[in-house]
């Protein structure tokens, strides 16, 4: 039996669960892994399984110039942090809390929150547009520049203005997947990034064997576009309709006051890392070489898609934690995160020592194949980092299951001590000197730096200790 549409609502009632949902949804210890958690780590698992074959692909197929320079497109694509500044996490938060209000039995808390909701919608929308603009002259001019500095005799210009116009409209069209994941419908968004994770490799295959060159990137971005263009026009249209027929003139969000207090601490946390992550393909490329910035580049990819893994683990485990803290659970909390912080730590260091291994394996039995990535001491070395980092983003999701952001200070100034660590390296230095400087501030400095701030945030919030 369906539930009643609430007064005022704007949304569809949710449904019973079919059969599909009820055997998706599994015990993983103590977390209910359901259709959502598994749709949400879907796109990540794929990446994961599928990294392998892409990388053989490019390896295989693009000389060492051209290797470089698709993941230096990547890595200055994700300069969008600079310009979105993490507008849709916040989307995401307020949407939840005007649902809420219109799922209310009042039925004027209803109909204020449907008119917010819309009123949210089109003002996210304006913002972005004018985002989306400036993201496409700003980067698509900078990057001209940057990349003409490099020495080659590669067609690079037609690709790279064609990839950040498909990027610049994605980016038009994100407030609306935030919206809709805000709202309730978090499972059709995640089963839209898995289909686009899948599209987007088969793209970057079928593309790849085509020999393509640069092209490859604006393949893969295109198939990754198409599907997010037919999941906003297909099946979330109606919802999105009814969302924006909700508006009320007299009704709206103060957007100084609800979303920018929000939105400063998100966006300057992404900023540095930034910085402290992607940025640092194109520092290679700048003070390095366009081979060694493409070695680096390749290596980033898989450990990026283990680290996702990893953290995948620790979200799926979050409502769980965010359930033993509005309890009141405050030993069970401590120690059930403490198992599965620990846990997705040995998930992660297994994987960079297999990463290792592979590439170790690889000088001999393929060594043309082993010299597209960088030295596996190199990558154990630069795993302390990574899973120095990945303990310090576990207290930051404790201490958010507990509702409080007082971990943000820690987060911003840690990542921002690796960038200027890992870049003045890449200046005096080579590949095997950033890793060291990654693991070393990453442990010595943003892991501590996460203890003193949640030791702090203990002291202020006793109930918790």
């Amino acid at each position: 039996m369906t539930k009643s549409l609430p007064p005022g609502s704007s949304l569809p009632p949710a449904t019973e669960r079919s059969r599909w949902q009820r055997v998706a949804s599994i015990r993983f210890g103590t977390t209910e892994l359901n259709h959502t958690v598994l749709a949400a780590i879907g796109g990540r698992l794929w990446q994961f399984i599928s990294g392998p074959l892409t990388v053989y692909l490019i390896a295989r197929q693009f000389t060492e110039i051209e290797q470089g320079f698709f993941y230096a497109f990547g890595g200055y694509l994700g300069m969008q942090a600079f310009f979105e500044l993490g507008l849709s996490g916040v989307l995401v938060s307020i949407a939840g809390h005007e649902q809420a209000a219109i799922e209310s039995h009042d039925p004027e808390i209803a109909r204020q929150g449907a008119a917010k909701l819309a009123d949210l919608t089109t003002k996210s929308l304006r913002v972005y547009a004018i985002c989306s603009l400036l993201f496409f002259l700003i980067t698509a001019i900078s990057g001209y520049y940057f990349f003409a500095r490099q020495p080659s005799q590669l067609s690079w210009t037609a690709p790279w203005i064609a990839l950040i116009a498909v990027a610049a409209f994605n980016l038009l069209l994100t407030p609306l997947l935030a919206i809709l994941e805000g709202t309730g419908h978090a499972r059709m968004v995640y089963r839209g990034r898995f289909l686009q994770a899948v599209m987007g490799s088969l793209a970057v295959w079928i593309a790849l064997l085509a020999n393509v060159s640069l092209w490859v990137a604006v393949i893969s971005a295109v198939a990754q576009c198409a599907v997010q263009c037919f999941l906003i026009f297909g099946p979330a249209k109606s919802t999105l309709r009814r969302i924006r027929t909700s508006a009320d003139s007299s009704i709206s969000i103060n957007w100084r006051h609800t979303v920018l207090p929000m939105q400063w601490r998100i966006a300057i946390q992404g900023i540095a890392l930034y910085l402290a992550t992607q940025a640092l393909t194109l520092v290679l490329m700048e003070t390095q070489s366009i081979t060694v910035a493409g070695r680096w580049g390749m290596t980033w990819s898989i450990l990026l898609a283990l680290q996702s893994m990893a953290i995948a683990w620790v979200t799926a485990a979050f409502p769980q934690a965010t359930r033993f803290s509005a309890n009141q659970q405050d030993q069970k909390l401590a120690s059930y995160w403490t198992r599965v912080s620990w846990a997705s730590a040995l998930l992660l260091v297994t994987g960079l020592v297999c990463f290792a291994a592979a590439i170790g394996l690889l000088k001999w039995v393929y060594p043309s194949l082993a010299d597209r990535f960088i030295d596996p001491y190199s990558v154990l070395i630069f795993g302390i980092g990574m899973t120095a980092y990945h303990l310090a983003a576990c207290l930051g999701y404790l201490v958010r299951a507990q509702k409080r952001e007082s971990l943000y200070w820690a987060a911003t100034l840690g990542q921002l001590g690796v960038a200027v660590a890992c870049w003045s390296t890449c200046y005096f230095g080579g590949v095997n000197l950033l890793c060291i400087a990654y693991a070393a501030t990453n442990a010595l400095f943003l892991l501590p730096l996460h203890l003193l701030a949640y030791r702090i945030d203990h002291l202020k919030n006793p109930r918790n200790s």
